[in-house]
């Protein structure tokens, strides 16, 4: 089976960042003659010298503490081992289990918020604890493609606090954070059984590009899913006086 890149959707489904294979930038199609196998299913090029330059360097972002973050309220932190009772408290509520299709434990939470420090760590990904007021809100994701300056977005809201536009307003300062930092594109998907998290999208000025059909499996069977995305403006501005190639209408 071949292996692919995957990203956090509005749901908490994966969803396919490129085609194929993903190693240092590279496309690797499904029907590439094999090179030599890795322990993770994908095929090894390291021996291939790339002809794309990373645009996010590697130890550029990890080189640092993560950030906080803040809009006005709301606040975007890095998870504590505190936070578990609360995560756990969360995956309990329905419209986070349906849409995340999991709940957890104690001591399951405990291994998420240390998975989330050491994919900062690892580069592979930043996750902050939201919260409103002193209160944990919700989770705003962004799991890195660095090679492609990329990011695939994940958030939840506890029950309490929505309404307010916290996931909006977190995942603006979010994206403009990585934006702030090289990523050139963030994008993010939900059911289209779940119009609430279109809306956050749409707030955020993510641009729908269209349904993936029977995308995701969730509790209740397959999913079509709504794929919204934004490009990083300057960049896009930067590349469009290089290409005489029009921007599509609509894009951010």
């Amino acid at each position: 089976m071949v292996s692919i890149a995957q990203g956090w959707s509005g749901a908490g489904h994966p969803f396919r960042f490129g085609v194929g294979c993903r190693k240092l930038g590279r496309h690797i199609s499904m029907t590439t003659p094999p090179a030599l196998p890795t322990a993770g299913g994908c095929w090894n090029h390291d021996h291939v010298p790339s002809l794309v330059v990373p645009v996010v360097a590697p130890g550029q972002l990890s080189g640092t503490s993560q950030p906080t973050l803040q809009t006005g309220s709301i606040l975007l932190r890095p998870w504590t081992a505190k936070d578990a009772r609360a995560v756990v408290a969360a995956y309990q509520e329905p419209e986070i289990q349906r849409w995340h299709a999991r709940s957890m434990t104690l001591t399951e939470a405990e291994q998420w918020i240390v998975d989330a420090g050491i994919a900062w760590a690892q580069e592979s990904g930043v996750s902050w604890a939201v919260d409103l007021e002193g209160q944990l809100a919700g989770r705003m994701t962004l799991k890195f493609y660095l090679a492609d300056a990329g990011a695939g977005v994940g958030y939840w809201t506890r029950q309490a606090a929505r309404g307010q536009g916290v996931a909006s307003q977190a995942l603006l300062v979010a994206t403009q954070w990585a934006f702030d930092h090289g990523i050139h594109r963030v994008q993010l998907e939900h059911s289209t059984q779940n119009p609430a998290s279109c809306r956050v999208a749409a707030k955020a000025r993510f641009a729908g590009e269209g349904i993936r059909r029977s995308a995701a499996l969730h509790a209740d069977g397959w999913h079509d899913m709504h794929l919204h995305g934004r490009v990083n403006k300057m960049q896009a501005e930067l590349e469009s006086e290089r290409s005489p190639v029009t921007t599509a209408p609509g894009a951010d």
